[in-house]
């Protein structure tokens, strides 16, 4: 996985697909008026966890994953997922993923459409972002 240093530069940044997720959390701040917490990357403010460096770190492992899971399809297709299709396929890994935690559902969504279009295989609909 590349260092954050590494990922420094909008060049690198330009590589996370539009379709990859933004982090949804916001935090509260307790008080008399509602305030929200933000964080400041280059003179920009962003959700804590959503700046670019971030972003990206979050995206090379999503893409990694996705990669994986490339290899894990084709292996399986022919071997212990034989009298599942495509989707059945992509459906059940994505069902599994979800239950790891490993990153947020919207991003593990995320990797099985990225899977499914790298394989060039029907998403599943577990796979559709909510």
């Amino acid at each position: 996985m590349t260092d954050i240093s590494q990922a420094k530069g909008d060049s690198h940044f330009s590589q996370i697909p539009n379709d990859f997720p933004h982090l949804e959390i916001a935090s509260a701040v307790p008080g008399f008026q509602p305030k929200f917490v933000m964080v400041e990357y280059e003179g920009k403010f962003y959700i804590p966890g959503d700046t670019p460096p971030e972003r990206y770190e979050r995206w090379r492992y999503c893409e990694d994953l996705a990669a994986e899971f490339v290899i894990k399809c084709r292996r399986n297709q022919y071997g212990k997922y034989v009298h599942l299709s495509e989707v059945e396929i992509l459906d059940q890994y994505c069902v599994r993923l979800l239950r790891t935690g490993w990153a947020s559902n919207a991003e593990l969504q995320w990797v099985i459409r990225r899977t499914a279009e790298l394989l060039g295989w029907p998403v599943p609909s577990t796979a559709m972002a909510s």
